[in-house]
C-alpha cells in the first residue's frame, strides 16, 4: 500500500532501516569483542584492542548489508540461498586464510580486489600481528617467526595497511546499502500502479462464527443495499 500510494520512497526505507537497526549491528559486535577478546589471549594493548572492536563492528554491519542486498536484488529467498554461496566461495578462498598471497599470482589476483571478506580478514591479521613485537626469543633457532611482522611478511599481507583495509571495508558496506536501495527503488517503480486491493468479504470466506452472526450478502442479492 505504501508503494501504491507513494507514502515514501524506497531511499526513504533503507536509510530508515538501517537507522533503526543500527545500534544493534554496533552493539552485539562489542559485546561479542569484550568477551571473546581476552578469553582468547590477543594482545593485551589498548590499540590493539580497539583495532580489533573497530574492524570486527565494521565487518558486522557489512555482513548485514550483503545480506540486505541479497535479499532485495534476487526475487525469493531460495534463489538467493542458492546464489549468495556461489558468490561468497571465490572471495573466501582467495581472503588469506587458506593460502599466501604469493600462491594466488596471477589467475586469482583479480579477486583480491573484489574480496571484502579479504579486508575482513587482513584488517582482524593486521591489527593482531603489528602489535606482536616479540613472539619467541631471538636465539631460538627452532623458532621461525620471530616477530609479528615476520608472520605478516610470511603471509604476504605487506601490500596494504591496517587503515586501508578499515577504508576498503566501509566504502564496500556503503557500496552494498547502496545496491539494496537501487534495487528496491527498481522493484517499487515496475509494480506501481499494479497493485489491486479487493474487500475483504469477496476475498475470502467469511468464518462460520462470523457467518452466524452477520450472514454474507452481495449486491447480486434480492435486498442487498
Amino acid at each position: 500500500m505504501e508503494q501504491s500510494t507513494e507514502n515514501y520512497s524506497a531511499w526513504t526505507y533503507s536509510i530508515a532501516k538501517t537507522l533503526a537497526e543500527l545500534p544493534f549491528q554496533i552493539i552485539y559486535p562489542i559485546i561479542f569483542t569484550c568477551i571473546t577478546y581476552f578469553m582468547v589471549g590477543f594482545v593485551e594493548t589498548v590499540e590493539a584492542f580497539f583495532k580489533m572492536l573497530l574492524v570486527v563492528v565494521i565487518i558486522g554491519n557489512l555482513g548485514y548489508s550483503f545480506g540486505l542486498m541479497a535479499a532485495s536484488v534476487f526475487p525469493t529467498a531460495e534463489v538467493s540461498m542458492a546464489t549468495v554461496p556461489l558468490v561468497m566461495l571465490p572471495m573466501s578462498i582467495v581472503a588469506g586464510l587458506f593460502s599466501n598471497t604469493d600462491r594466488l599470482e596471477p589467475a586469482w589476483e583479480w579477486l583480491t580486489y573484489i574480496s571484502f571478506p579479504r579486508y575482513s580478514y587482513m584488517g582482524l591479521f593486521l591489527g593482531e600481528f603489528g602489535a606482536l613485537d616479540t613472539l619467541c626469543a631471538a636465539n631460538d633457532t627452532k623458532c621461525s617467526y620471530k616477530t609479528g611482522q615476520d608472520v605478516i611478511n610470511y603471509y604476504g599481507f605487506t601490500s596494504v595497511s591496517w587503515g586501508t583495509c578499515v577504508y576498503a571495508l566501509i566504502i564496500y558496506m556503503l557500496g552494498l546499502k547502496v545496491i539494496a536501495a537501487f534495487s528496491l527503488w527498481i522493484q517499487g517503480r515496475n509494480k506501481r500502479g499494479n497493485l489491486t486491493f479487493q474487500k475483504n468479504l469477496e476475498a475470502r470466506e467469511l468464518s462460520p462464527r462470523a457467518a452466524a452472526i452477520s450472514p454474507r450478502t452481495t449486491l447480486d442479492e434480492p435486498g442487498a443495499n
